[in-house]
């Protein structure tokens, strides 16, 4: 002990390192923690260096004392490895570095249950191992393990039962909305299921030393041992998953996916995905981290108890099959697990970037064509998405027939041929695939665009891997095979211009004219509703021909992203509207020149010009529409 004081009074500033800095994240947590669990370690090994010293020069060559000294010494040096290593995870006298979410009261109630229930184990083995020394008869022996392992296991079940709603807080925490059925089943049921664990092990081991006359400590100690810290170990994982997620949420940002190379594609970029969006990147990849990350944790805490109880999973699965059979199990479980680990990746990253396999109709415009579509990913991720799957479960088909003794290559080769039938047979079927294929490599057009492919027009609603689905401005659906499209007129790429035909009458000032459609143009760019649309200002663009009824007709344009002309259009005629009200500038009617001939009364004048400019249905009583 003395040895140990002066080796922290020397070694001082190895302690201090572990409180330096601030302590903010768990990667933060678990340097504090390793360097004070180095530094308790270094001292106990000052302590047992010194007390080895002292033992051979005190040596007395009393083998039974010298055992009963050496039982005690390690026993206490144990407890103290055991206090070294759990104390920097419950720290409770520092709450900046306790890695549990535990408070200082139940972080102090945990560590000294954890220390009496570890105290309880090495005095009861090093016990079991003085009455083995002393050649004490083996059924006595046996039948004190058993009384004595029987008093920890009630004390284990009984601190659990004592502090069940404190872990099921921590399982489950209060206010806690929309958790799992099996998180809530665990919150409710962890002490009953670790109940029954220690019983197990109880039972377990007591049959091994029936069956093998060997003590079963070591295996028994170690798997107590595994009860706490496979949660502990769970939750730190856990932490640091969500902790590298939050920290490249910002990294992780989807692509828009425009690569085109328009003049105007970064102004009308209409899938750039929004702030919510960019932030959820990853929170959507953190459930399958935990998922693989809990896979991975259970796969090993079953080997482990398997190694350590001597539990050879192969050579027992060999002797209760076959050679074969148990091998082709093992490689189909990995294939299994492998497959299913990678489709959790790849269905979560698609689902990200292409939430959606079509668009809603509801972002049609107003009855009006247009509209900005999803993005390039968001249209061929989905299809991506079922090639992956369907090939994941040829290639694990594969696998396991293999696997089995079934010779593949026969398989792979008839699968060609009949491919092969198949694809004179159904010449049309492949005809579309193949257009479809070089259609969206080709960037034709995306999910969400407004197209015309001659027999029929609308909205791309959703993509298969033959044909596509249209829907019209007014409603209709239209199911189109790819191979049956000869031309695409895209109206949903980059930019659209609109021009905006006016008649004024022929004495209207030009010049005052074009400066206050100018101002309209300026005052709408100022604004941030239609700033965010307007690629370019409204602006006049002069007379554009005169009517024969010398009238002038004026073209007004603009350039906006597909899909917001229609609301601009109507936008700019009110402003336009008012601007030339309050300017003095009229619209000019619609005239019909009527000549009369000489010795018409004023009567027959006026029916005249009354049938010249009414449509021939309307004077008929027929449908005015």
């Amino acid at each position: 002990a003395v040895a140990e004081w002066l080796f922290r009074r020397l070694f001082t500033r190895l302690g201090q390192l572990a409180h330096a800095g601030a302590v903010e994240s768990i990667a933060d947590r678990l340097c504090v923690a390793g360097l004070r669990m180095m530094t308790d370690l270094f001292a106990i090994g000052v302590f047992i260096l010194a007390a080895v010293l002292i033992f051979f020069a005190l040596y007395n060559e009393h083998e039974g004392t010298n055992f009963a000294l050496s039982s005690v010494f390690w026993g206490i040096v144990i407890l103290r490895v055991i206090m070294a290593a759990v104390t920097p995870v419950f720290a409770p006298d520092d709450e900046s570095v306790r890695l549990l979410p535990l408070t200082d009261t139940e972080s102090r109630q945990g560590l000294r249950r954890i220390i009496t229930v570890s105290a309880m184990i090495v005095v009861v083995t090093q016990f079991i191992a003085l009455l083995r020394r002393y050649e004490l008869a083996e059924g006595q022996i046996l039948a004190m393990v058993l009384l004595l392992s029987i008093f920890v296991v009630a004390v284990i079940i009984a601190l659990l039962w004592r502090d069940q709603r404190t872990v099921s807080e921590l399982i489950l925490p209060s206010g806690t909305e929309g958790a799992s059925a099996a998180r809530v089943f665990l919150a409710g049921n962890w002490h009953v299921l670790a109940s029954c664990y220690v019983l197990g092990l109880l039972f377990f081991a007591q049959i091994a030393i029936l069956m093998t006359g060997q003590p079963q400590k070591d295996a028994v100690i170690f798997s107590l041992c595994l009860l706490p810290a496979v949660p502990i170990v769970d939750w730190l994982c856990r932490a640091g998953i969500r902790r590298l997620c939050e920290s490249n949420a910002t990294e992780n940002e989807p692509d828009s996916g425009n690569d085109d190379d328009a003049d105007f594609v970064d102004l009308a970029n209409a899938a750039e995905p929004s702030e919510a969006q960019r932030g959820t990147a990853g929170q959507a990849f953190e459930p399958v981290l935990i998922r693989n990350m809990r896979v991975i944790l259970a796969l090993l805490v079953f080997l482990l108890l398997a190694g350590v109880w001597g539990f050879d999973l192969h050579s027992v699965a060999a002797t209760s099959m076959s050679q074969r059979v148990a091998d082709a199990l093992f490689e189909i479980a990995i294939t299994l697990i492998l497959a299913w680990a990678v489709w959790g990746f790849l269905k979560t990253a698609i689902g990200y970037y292409a939430p959606h396999d079509s668009v809603d109709v509801e972002s049609m415009v107003e009855g009006e064509a247009g509209g900005t579509g999803l993005s390039r990913a968001q249209t061929l991720l989905p299809l991506f998405r079922k090639f992956i799957l369907i090939s994941l479960i040829v290639i694990v088909t594969l696998v396991i027939l293999s696997s089995l003794g079934v010779s593949i290559g026969p398989l792979i080769a008839g699968a060609g041929v009949v491919g092969l039938a198949i694809g004179f047979g159904a010449q049309a079927l492949v005809k579309d695939i193949i257009s479809g294929a070089f259609f969206l490599a080709d960037d034709a057009f995306r999910l969400g665009e407004y197209i015309d492919v001659g027999v029929a027009k609308g909205m791309v609603e959703r993509i298969s891997v033959r044909s596509f689905r249209l829907r019209h401005h007014n409603g209709p659906i239209n199911t189109i095979p790819f191979g049956e499209i000869q031309k695409v007129t895209n109206f949903s790429r980059d930019w659209v211009l609109m021009k905006l035909q006016m008649r004024v009458p022929s004495d209207t000032d030009l010049e005052k004219l074009r400066k206050i459609v100018k101002k309209v143009g300026q005052a709408m760019m100022e604004e941030t509703q239609f700033a965010d649309s307007l690629l370019q200002p409204v602006k006049s663009q002069g007379v554009y021909r005169m009517d024969d009824d010398g009238a002038f007709i004026i073209r007004v344009k603009f350039m906006c992203k597909p899909g917001e002309q229609f609301v601009l259009r109507r936008e700019v005629f009110r402003r336009v509207q008012e601007a030339f009200a309050a300017n003095g500038i009229t619209f000019a009617p619609k005239r019909v020149m009527v000549d009369a001939a000489p010795g018409l009364t004023d009567a027959q004048i006026a029916a005249a010009s009354t049938a010249a400019v009414t449509p021939p249905n309307l004077a008929a009583g027929g449908d005015t529409r």
